[in-house]
């Protein structure tokens, strides 16, 4: 059985960072979706609200900004938990390919549902 070398402390730093980073952006951005969505969307209407909502540009970018950083931190959160507890090399890589390909997916899909209704509606 080849002794597998671990990784290098520059990658693991740097999968740290970005963690805390996306963990403490996550913070605000939910927040201010959250609060602008509700007294502006639950409040005020339907789902000519939301669209009018989506096409002001700071909501707009808000909101393509906290998809990608929540499905970055969940695709993240799933990794770390594939790393520590799959303990077969192949079921890991696995795992982690199968989490990576499912986050590029919800990524592409948030992004394009949002950017269909701020273009085409």
């Amino acid at each position: 059985m080849p002794l597998k070398s671990p990784p290098s402390s520059r990658s693991v730093t740097r999968h740290w960072v970005y963690d805390q980073l996306s963990s403490a952006l996550f913070i605000p951005l939910s927040l201010y979706v959250f609060i602008t969505f509700f007294f502006e969307v639950v409040l005020g209407g339907g789902r000519e609200s939301v669209a009018a909502w989506l096409r002001s540009p700071p909501n707009g970018a808000a909101m393509l900004l906290f998809m990608a950083v929540t499905v970055y931190y969940k695709a993240c959160w799933f990794i770390t938990i594939i790393k520590d507890y799959v303990h077969d090399a192949g079921l890991n890589r696995f795992g982690i390919l199968a989490v990576k390909f499912c986050a590029w997916i919800l990524a592409l899909a948030g992004t394009a549902s949002v950017l269909k209704i701020i273009v085409w509606d």
